[in-house]
């Protein structure tokens, strides 16, 4: 078995999941994900518990959906469910393996083709699951080539992030949430041209570190992390930021990309930015959008030492400063918008009211 799926295997089964022996784990999988299947199945045995795999064709299920049957997909079995039911924990890798053709679904046919979801988590959750989704399976060949990136590189990137220890993680993002739950003023500043300063108002921080934990398990889908993991989140105060925050960390997400650029704030608004690449694409996107597009959203600091520059996953790096404007309900703010836009800067000094978290892009 090749070393890095192993490694893989054991650090989300036994360390973060803490698979106990007698557990019922069921490993869902894609056609593409199935080469580190067999290390997770050889893990789960070591530990004493009993692997499940169940597997979703490629080939098969686009025959349905690109055949007008979406809804064949969309539903799930009574076995399913049962194996659902029966479980202790899940893993999943993610699929199709064809993500470019699968976001170009029309949205009718898409949540067709997805309608089980809701449902999937409401078993899970009424039957405390624990769990993990695999992004090493969601760097795809498919979705590699439309990014201009070499996807056996990615992938190995991702899984190697995956390794990161998540109890430290956990310790020191629980430092960091419980100083910014208690914090009034935020201020990010850098030598490149940064000073901005933020407003805090006792938002529960939510800390992402590949463990499923009490907290966790209270939010809504919390019973699943990611792998790799390694980020804590905060909503902001919608009506402060005043400065200027220059990225240095170019910004991508699918069917959405921008290079580094610069935000100006005053008065709580975002009321100029400038980006080197990507600057009409940014307008187009905000002119789009509506109420609180323009405010302060989100902060997040990166917390994981082996998660440097993967890309789409570049605000899990360690020290890693993320500013959103936009969307925040999701962390409990007031702005509705189901979209983020976001500035990533490596290497900054952050402080909570005078008081450094982070210096020169270090935490602690």
């Amino acid at each position: 078995m090749p070393r890095l799926e192993s490694e893989l295997a054991r650090t989300v089964l036994s360390r973060n999941l803490k698979v106990r022996k007698g557990e019922s784990v069921v490993i869902e999988s894609w056609t593409h994900g199935l080469p580190y299947v067999a290390a997770f199945v050889e893990e789960t045995r070591r530990l004493g518990a009993d692997p499940m795999v169940l597997y979703e064709d490629e080939r098969a299920w686009w025959s349905s959906v690109s055949g007008g049957r979406p809804k064949d997909v969309g539903r799930m079995s009574r076995s399913e469910k049962a194996a659902l039911k029966a479980a202790d924990v899940y893993v999943y890798f993610w699929g199709p393996e064809d993500r470019p053709r699968a976001d170009a679904l029309p949205e009718r046919i898409a949540n067709s083709a997805f309608d089980f979801n809701e449902g999937w988590y409401g078993i899970g959750q009424k039957q405390g699951l624990r769990g993990c989704r695999m992004s090493v399976a969601y760097a795809t060949d498919p979705a590699a080539k439309v990014l201009g990136l070499d996807g056996t590189r990615w992938r190995r990137q991702i899984a190697a992030a995956g390794l990161a220890d998540a109890r430290h993680m956990q310790s020191t993002g629980d430092k960091v949430a419980a100083r910014l739950e208690k914090g009034k003023e935020l201020r990010i500043h850098h030598k490149n041209g940064t000073d901005l300063t933020l407003g805090l108002v006792g938002r529960k921080a939510r800390v992402e570190a590949g463990i499923v934990d009490k907290a966790a398990k209270a939010r809504p889908y919390g019973f699943l992390t990611n792998s790799p993991a390694g980020t804590v989140l905060v909503a902001l105060d919608e009506k402060t930021a005043e400065g200027v925050i220059v990225s240095n960390q170019a910004y991508i997400q699918p069917g959405f990309s921008s290079s580094t650029g610069r935000w100006e704030f005053s008065g709580g608004k975002l009321l100029s930015y400038a980006y080197e690449n990507g600057h009409l694409e940014v307008q187009k996107k905000l002119d789009s959008l509506g109420e609180g597009k323009d405010r302060p959203g989100m902060f997040g600091l990166g917390l994981n030492a082996k998660g440097r520059g993967i890309p789409q996953y570049e605000e899990i790096e360690a020290g890693m400063s993320l500013l959103g404007i936009g969307g925040n309900a999701f962390l409990g703010g007031k702005t509705q918008l189901p979209f983020q836009l976001y500035s990533m800067l490596r290497g900054a000094d952050v402080e909570i009211d005078g008081t450094p978290i982070v210096r020169g892009g270090r935490v602690g």
